[in-house]
């Protein structure tokens, strides 16, 4: 005769494990949590980070915009003073306005090649339409400049493509920002949208010039 086989409630044979499973069990959950949490806060770092490359190489479009219309603005004020132009004058106003035109647009398509060029995981869809929402609103600046700089008129006239790829870039890269997010990009984010004073507006001195160009 064997030995009696411990039975359960059931009438079946109880199993008996070895005291290291439960020890083996948990270490490999406490393994997994980490390796679960380490590929949150790698994924965190990286958007942080991606982001962070993408502010920069946006700022710099943005600084590129700035120049062209502190000039633009600098040539209406100079023109807008002048009394009573001559055609020489009003044709050489016209050649000036039609080179920073020209020129701002070979900037400002350089500064957007930049943003295109900034790395992406391919996951991020946030940041990815972010960028995607910049690059419109970088290229309505190109073809409101190219046509500028055929006909300098334009620089007098609204530009909603301009305005409306902007709003759409502010809600697509607000909603990109990571929660927390470090290399201060909140505040360099919303940097990007604080408004002009009506004090350093250009518009002024650009309507009246406007209206000689018109005349």
């Amino acid at each position: 005769m064997g030995h009696d086989v411990p039975m359960t409630t059931e009438g079946l044979p109880s199993r008996r494990f070895p005291s290291w499973v439960p020890w083996v069990a948990g270490l490999a959950a406490f393994v997994l949590t980490l390796v679960a949490g380490g590929a949150l806060a790698g994924d965190w770092v990286a958007r942080n980070v991606q982001l962070r490359e993408l502010v920069t190489a946006i700022e710099g479009s943005e600084a590129a915009m700035g120049t062209v219309q502190d000039q633009i603005s600098a040539a209406f004020e100079d023109y807008a003073a002048t009394k009573n132009p001559t055609n020489a004058q009003k044709d050489a106003f016209d050649a000036t306005l039609s080179n920073i035109a020209a020129n701002g647009a070979s900037s400002i398509a350089l500064a957007g090649d930049k943003v295109a060029a900034v790395p992406l995981l391919p996951w991020d869809v946030a940041i990815w339409n972010s960028r995607q929402a910049y690059l419109d609103h970088n290229l309505a600046w190109q073809e409101y400049l190219s046509a500028a700089a055929l006909n300098p008129i334009e620089l007098t006239k609204d530009q909603p493509a301009i305005n409306d790829t902007f709003l759409i870039f502010e809600k697509t890269i607000t909603a990109a920002v990571p929660d927390p997010a470090l290399f201060e990009l909140k505040k360099r984010v919303a940097h990007l949208f604080i408004e002009q004073t009506p004090a350093d507006s250009p518009q002024g001195p650009m309507q009246a010039a406007g209206l000689l160009l018109a005349a």
